[in-house]
């Protein structure tokens, strides 16, 4: 077992380090070499790959009883599962990003394949939630409103949309005054984020530009105002310049937004 031992320091270390395990040299070379096949992506196959030769790994060491190789391995497998799972987050993140921009430039049919991919991967929690709406979106942007609903009910279990998701559902049915009253509360009370810009499209879109800020500006305090300069701003992202024209006048003719700045 002494020799074993003495073995594994003086010869066998060198000949792990060049296994492709990361954070391993042989892991760094599998990943570069990852990277100039997938053109920059090669982290999470090189990760994968990391765990499968750990695993093996692993294995062998507990058959052979060399127990300190074990505990590395197993170390070296947490590494890359971790690193896996926030590499899954991010390029949900990164497509998730592309399919808001592909519905904000009217793309639907983009988005919805996005959302249907990042579906597949089984996503949990707010993710889940997300890319369900996501799909609830890109359908009700298709007028498919039956779709819209079916694709946030079918995934309910993680979350109910956003009020700005109803209030959208709303005005694409033609109940226009609901429609506007649930946009109102959104504005004022949820987040900040790419949900916001699609409900900015969807008001825009359907001509309810002028009743929402009137709506906002009724709001006690100043929070139907910030409301009111954050909506602008969204319908300038969305290149709807003549709606964001519109907030702008009647901001000015309220007179309040010049507080926030004085």
């Amino acid at each position: 077992m002494i020799l074993i031992e003495v073995l594994w320091i003086n010869v066998g270390w060198s000949v792990l380090n060049l296994l492709p395990m990361l954070p391993l040299d042989g892991g760094n070379v599998a990943l570069s070499l990852f990277d100039v096949a997938t053109k920059g992506r090669g982290r999470r196959p090189a990760e994968i790959l990391s765990v499968a030769v750990a695993a093996v790994g692993g294995l062998v060491a507990w058959a052979t009883g060399l127990y300190g190789l074990l505990l590395l391995v197993v170390m070296i497998i947490g590494i890359n599962v971790s690193s896996l799972s926030r590499v899954k987050q991010q390029e949900i993140g990164d497509e998730m990003g592309f399919a808001y921009r592909a519905l904000i430039e009217h793309r639907p049919a983009e988005a919805e394949q996005v959302a249907a991919k990042v579906l597949a991967q089984h996503p949990s929690g707010a993710a889940l939630r997300n890319a369900s709406e996501l799909m609830g979106w890109a359908r009700l942007w298709q007028g498919d409103q039956p779709g819209a609903e079916l694709a946030v009910q079918r995934y309910a279990h993680a979350g109910a949309p956003s009020a700005m998701f109803r209030g959208a559902q709303a005005l694409a049915a033609g109940r226009l005054v609901e429609g506007v009253s649930i946009m109102t509360w959104a504005f004022a009370n949820e987040p900040p984020g790419p949900v916001q810009a699609l409900g900015a499209v969807a008001v825009a879109g359907t001509g309810q530009t002028r009743p929402l800020v009137t709506e906002l500006l009724r709001l006690d305090g100043m929070t139907g105002v910030r409301a009111a300069l954050g909506l602008r701003t969204l319908l300038e992202f969305a290149n709807y310049q003549r709606e964001a024209e519109t907030v702008t006048d009647m901001l000015t003719a309220d007179g309040r937004a010049g507080q926030l700045t004085a």
